[in-house]
């Protein structure tokens, strides 16, 4: 994604919380031989669709993944579990 690549994901596990189908890639399920190589050929053969895949997901590598943005993420999840847990002992 970082690299501006189209990319055919898994759509089990974290894929589909890194990857919105048909907008920032592909999923598929990786148990299903034929599902793969459709999307794969899907890609292969689509060169708008692997344009518009491949600058959404630079953009979202950049927004959701840069350093920065998890420091941030970060920092307000440790924020609320302190608040969450705050006077307990």
């Amino acid at each position: 994604m970082a690299t501006g690549r189209p990319l055919v994901a898994s759509s089990l596990g974290p894929g589909p919380a890194v990857v919105e189908d048909g907008v920032s890639g592909l999923l598929c399920d990786p148990h299903d031989p034929s599902e793969v190589a459709r999307s794969i050929i899907e890609l292969l053969s689509d060169e708008q669709l692997r344009s518009r895949l491949s600058s959404a997901a630079r953009t979202d590598a950049v927004e959701k993944f840069s350093v920065e943005h998890l420091a941030v993420v970060n920092e307000r999840w440790f924020e609320s579990i302190i608040e969450r847990y705050a006077g307990r002992s």
